[in-house]
Parts: C-alpha cells; sequence; structure tokens
C-alpha cells in the first residue's frame, strides 16, 4: 500500500514537472527561431546602413577635394545619391524624414 501511495505521490509530482520543461523546451525554440531572423534583418540593415554612409563619405570627401583643395564650384550631386534614401521606411526604428 505504501509503495503504491509513493509512485502515486511521485508521478503526481513527476508527471507535471515533466510537461513543464517539455514546454519550456518549445518555446526556449521558437523564441531562437524568431532571434535568428530578427538578427539576420538587422544585419542586412546595417549592411545597407555602411553602404549608404561610404557611398556619402564618398562624395563629402569629392566635395572637400574639389571645394577646399582644387578651388572652384562643388561637383554636382551624382544620381545615385537620390536611391539612397528612398521614400519608404527601410528601417523599422527610424523616423519618418517625410513627416
Amino acid at each position: 500500500m505504501t509503495e503504491n501511495l509513493l509512485l502515486g505521490i511521485l508521478a503526481s509530482v513527476f508527471g507535471p514537472l515533466m510537461a513543464f520543461l517539455a514546454a519550456m523546451q518549445v518555446r526556449q525554440a521558437k523564441q531562437h527561431a524568431e532571434h535568428r531572423t530578427e538578427f539576420a534583418k538587422l544585419k542586412t540593415e546595417l549592411k545597407l546602413a555602411e553602404t549608404r554612409e561610404r557611398i556619402l563619405w564618398g562624395w563629402a570627401r569629392g566635395l572637400v577635394d574639389q571645394v577646399y583643395r582644387l578651388g572652384g564650384v562643388p561637383i554636382e550631386v551624382p544620381e545615385y545619391l537620390d536611391d539612397l534614401f528612398p521614400t519608404e521606411k527601410v528601417f523599422k526604428n527610424a523616423p519618418d524624414r517625410n513627416p
């Protein structure tokens, strides 16, 4: 009788504990997958931002060379600079440029 009681108590504690641990593993796997996709998006946004900054730096460097070192009128704005700032929001945390 005491063995059956002990097994019942053990099963009533061990069963829900194992169910809880299995649910935690499933939730952790889902969060890991979500974080991985969010990281990939942020990595892409960072590459775009770095490319944009390099292009802008090159243009600014050209302006400095033309105006201060060589003298004369500033160089024209290249056409590709218009493509750097699209009208729709590329970055989700970026402020709106067109209020």
